[in-house]
C-alpha cells in the first residue's frame, strides 16, 4: 500500500468542493491527485475510499465527517 499523503483544507475550500473529483484534485491543489481526469479514473475503478466508505461515482457530493 502507497502513503496518502496529508493535506490540509480550509473547512470553506472543504464545503465550497463541487464533488469529490474537485476534491481530490483541484482542492487540494493536485496533492492527492495531480488532475481532475486521474482523480476519475481512479473513483471509477473503485480505488479511492474516504473514511473507509468507498467512493461510488466521480460526481459524488462533498458530505463526509472527516476532519477535526
Amino acid at each position: 500500500e502507497g502513503v496518502i499523503p496529508e493535506v490540509m483544507i480550509d473547512a470553506s475550500e472543504y464545503s465550497a468542493s463541487a464533488n469529490v473529483t474537485d476534491l481530490l484534485s483541484v482542492t487540494t491543489k493536485s496533492e492527492i491527485f495531480p488532475s481532475k481526469g486521474e482523480a476519475r479514473k481512479m473513483i471509477q475503478g473503485g480505488g479511492v475510499s474516504i473514511n473507509k466508505n468507498k467512493i461510488a461515482t466521480p460526481d459524488q457530493k462533498v458530505d463526509f465527517e472527516l476532519f477535526q
